[in-house]
C-alpha cells in the first residue's frame, strides 16, 4: 500500500511539473511572437519613414490592430491584437480556440474581433 501511495505522489508531482512546463512554454511562445511582431512593425515603419522603395509591408493583421488601437477600441496592445487577428484569419479557428491558445479570456478575444469589425465596416454578402 505504501508503494502505491508513493507512486501516486510521484505521479501527482510529475503532472504538476508538466503543467508548469507547458505554461512556461506557452508564455515563451507568446513572448517570442510578440517580439517578432514588434520587430516586423518597427522595420516596416522605419523603412517607410526612410523612404526605402522596398519597404517591408506590415501584415494585414498588424494594420488592423494598429487601426483598432488608434481608435481606442481595445485596451489590448497592438501586439496582442495582431496575434488575435492573425489567428482569426486561420481556417477553422474560433474565438474560443484563440483565447485558449493565447491564454486570454474568451471575452477579450470576442471584443477584439468586434472592434476589428467596427474598423473594417460591413462586408457585402456573397454566395
Amino acid at each position: 500500500m505504501q508503494h502505491l501511495c508513493a507512486a501516486q505522489t510521484i505521479l501527482d508531482r510529475a503532472q504538476s511539473t508538466m503543467g508548469e512546463v507547458m505554461e512556461t512554454m506557452a508564455r515563451l511562445s507568446r513572448d517570442i511572437h510578440d517580439a517578432e511582431t514588434r520587430i516586423r512593425l518597427a522595420l516596416a515603419l522605419h523603412k517607410e519613414q526612410s523612404g526605402e522603395i522596398e519597404a517591408a509591408v506590415p501584415t494585414e493583421a498588424m494594420v488592423l490592430a494598429q487601426k483598432v488601437s488608434e481608435r481606442g477600441l481595445s485596451k489590448q496592445s497592438v501586439e496582442i491584437l495582431t496575434q488575435i487577428y492573425e489567428a482569426a484569419s486561420q481556417p477553422h479557428m474560433t474565438a474560443n480556440g484563440i483565447a485558449t491558445a493565447m491564454g486570454l479570456a474568451h471575452s477579450t478575444v470576442d471584443r477584439a474581433i468586434k472592434a476589428a469589425a467596427l474598423v473594417t465596416g460591413p462586408h457585402p454578402v456573397t454566395k
